[in-house]
């Protein structure tokens, strides 16, 4: 007797013996729609030579659209299906065909292509008889494609059903009280009266008919299935049998829905709305795929180190407000970097050891999908239900972490669309401020101009006929307008190199007492003109990042504003201190103060407010716009707090 010999069979030569051998028509074709491969028995049922398919390209050159239409579904959708008569490319014929479409993905989970299986169905027929005379090829066809089946005799009622369509309405087929159940019961309650009338009008109209339509188990668990029914007809044209087949569509049908919700969130991001109706929108399209009545966004900036909530909508907790990261299930998501499904004993389990924290209200179960944004903002997209510790599953996640690649896009680009409208809006308004200051401007340029010009022509004409006195008075006051034209275009151009970028901006750690003692040996003398207590109350050791000279221009500017409004025998305080944000500097005086419409103009370009010290001083207006320019410059603020009669402060904030 002799033996067979032991050979190692390649997989792919198992693949192409079944690829050239197979009773089906097969097609292999790319993203573009271009023929790869295709076997012999496809050239037999389309009735097309070899050398032709192989230039085709099935997006594009084929006659019939409804089968470019499958194909183009296919490398969207992942899927498609074709039953129709097949248009012949070079001949005046058509072929009846099915065709089932699947796509191939990469390691990425990116569709790279496509294979079409074609069936003749011309053999329909024939095929069904030899299927039914192999029950178990029946039965494994029928679980491998999902398919069930039943028989119903409409005379006595009585019904069969196959065991695959009770594993469909998740039955187990080997339990008696299973035949007990009413199906009609396990239809969802939207779609029973569709399909009870759906079979009513076949009866009446002696037509077979085919839907779509939902089941229900338990709260949250729904199934898609199709159903194709064939009812037979006596001699009479009295019902007596009907036949159906029933397949779970669920994977294909979610996979529509899915399609569909990153559709809409596209379109959600390239609409007018705000990035706060964005956010509502998210909610109710992943509402369509989960329950999801419990749902937040949580942002973390990593410069400010705040957690924000931007959108939260909850039935047990309300709004929190922007705080630093805590211990909470949100912030483990964000420090462990991948998102998290949590039950009501995990959380209980991580709480025991440390890891998170209550945070509100627990729930039953939570989910939190990481939002990685590749910038300063890290995200986590949450819903969670208090009341069905089932109601979400791990493909749930799955299906989160797909859906996140897009509302990531959708958020970013909304996002970029508002910061894009604000900056148009702020350098519009930018623009029209500096118009109104250059008016501003040339008004107080031209008028002291004209005042030194009436004066030169007052004292060139007449410079015999004035006396000693008149003489240098005129002189006094000319020499007076000189100066404040001066200190205006000195100022007017300092202001200029900020808005142009031409001044030299260069931080570096400084200790802010350092820079006040160069400025305040100036001040000192201005302010003993006056009889001006100056008291100094800086600290020792305040180091800042910043650019010393514009620091020290800021300390000049406001300590001569405040020796210019402060009466003689008054006080100026000069503090510095640290402050939980940086360095706190303030120059309080004993002046004149300004009212609340003075308040609001002192820091606006558009308004360059100026008024006279308390010996008569005259200002540039320009003084505090430049204190407020270099002290931004330095990434820093200012303000004033001012009561007429009593006095001024005036701070500002830098980082250390």
């Amino acid at each position: 007797m002799s033996k067979i010999k032991s050979t190692n069979i390649e997989p792919g030569e198992i693949y192409k013996t079944i690829f050239y051998n197979s009773p089906f028509g097969i097609i292999h074709f790319n993203t573009s729609g271009k023929v790869i491969d295709f076997n012999d028995r496809l050239l037999e049922i389309i009735g097309v030579k070899r050398e032709v398919l192989i230039k085709v390209n099935l997006l594009t050159d084929l006659k019939d659209e409804k089968f470019r239409s499958q194909i183009k579904k296919t490398l969207i959708t992942g899927s498609g299906y074709y039953e129709g008569f097949y248009q012949s490319l070079t001949a005046n014929t058509s072929t009846p065909i099915i065709a089932n479409f699947n796509a191939i993905f990469s390691d990425k989970n990116e569709i790279k292509g496509g294979v079409g299986l074609i069936e003749d169905n011309k053999n329909r027929v024939e095929s069904e008889k030899k299927l039914k005379e192999s029950e178990q090829f029946l039965k494994e066809a029928q679980k491998m494609a999902h398919i069930g089946h039943w028989e119903k005799n409409l005379i006595t009622n009585e019904i069969q059903r196959s065991k695959e369509l009770l594993r469909i309405y998740n039955l187990d087929p080997h339990k008696i009280e299973t035949h007990n159940i009413n199906f009609y019961n396990l239809i969802h309650h939207e779609d029973r009266e569709i399909v009870k009338k759906t079979f009513q009008i076949a009866l009446q109209n002696h037509k077979n008919f085919e839907l779509t339509y939902r089941l229900t188990f338990g709260t949250d668990i729904v199934k898609y299935v199709y159903e194709k029914v064939k009812i037979f007809f006596n001699e009479k044209s009295e019902p007596i049998r009907s036949l159906g087949i029933v397949q779970d569509i669920t994977k294909n049908k979610r996979q529509e829905i899915l399609q569909a919700a990153l559709f809409k969130i596209s379109e959600e991001a390239n609409s007018d709305k705000s990035l706060r109706e964005l956010y509502g929108s998210i909610h109710n399209i992943i509402k369509d795929l989960m329950p999801a009545d419990n749902f937040y966004i949580a942002f973390y900036n990593e410069e400010t180190k705040l957690l924000n909530f931007p959108y939260h909508v909850d039935e047990k907790d309300s709004p929190p407000e922007p705080h630093p990261l805590g211990d909470g299930l949100t912030e483990l998501v964000l420090k462990q970097k991948k998102s998290m499904i949590i039950n009501e004993e995990l959380d209980k389990q991580l709480q025991r050891e440390g890891k998170v924290g209550l945070s509100g209200e627990s729930a039953k179960i939570w989910v939190g999908i990481y939002l990685n944004f590749e910038s300063a903002f890290k995200g986590v997209l949450v819903i969670q239900d208090y009341h069905n510790a089932e109601a979400f599953s791990p493909e749930d996640i799955e299906l989160l972490e797909f859906v996140s690649l897009q509302v990531i896009k959708a958020i970013n680009k909304k996002y970029a669309d508002e910061k894009l409208a604000l900056s148009e809006k702020k350098l519009k308004k930018l623009n029209a401020d500096k118009d109104k200051f250059f008016s501003l401007i040339s008004h107080d340029l031209k008028s002291p101009f004209q005042v030194l010009m009436g004066m030169s022509e007052l004292l060139n004409e007449n410079y015999a006929d004035l006396t000693d006195v008149e003489k240098a008075d005129s002189i006094k006051s000319l020499n007076d307008t000189i100066h404040n034209v001066y200190s205006l275009i000195l100022e007017l151009l300092e202001w200029a190199s900020i808005q142009t970028g031409r001044m030299e901006y260069e931080p570096k750690k400084i200790d802010i007492k350092k820079v006040f003692s160069k400025v305040i040996s100036i001040a000192e003398i201005a302010a003993r003109n006056k009889d001006i207590t100056i008291i100094d109350n800086f600290d020792d050791n305040l180091i800042v990042s910043a650019d010393s000279k514009m620091i020290a221009t800021v300390l000049r500017n406001l300590i001569a504003n405040a020796i210019k409004f402060t009466p003689n025998k008054g006080t100026i305080t000069l503090l510095a201190k640290k402050h939980k944000d940086g360095v706190l500097v303030q120059i309080k005086d004993s002046g004149l103060g300004m009212n609340k419409s003075a308040m609001k103009k002192i820091f606006k370009i558009e308004e360059r407010y100026s008024s006279l010290g308390t010996e008569g001083e005259k200002g540039t207006g320009l003084g505090l716009i430049l204190c407020k320019e270099l002290i931004e410059k330095n990434n820093g603020t200012i303000w004033a707090e001012s009561q007429l009669g009593k006095g001024s402060t005036f701070s500002f904030l830098l980082h250390e």
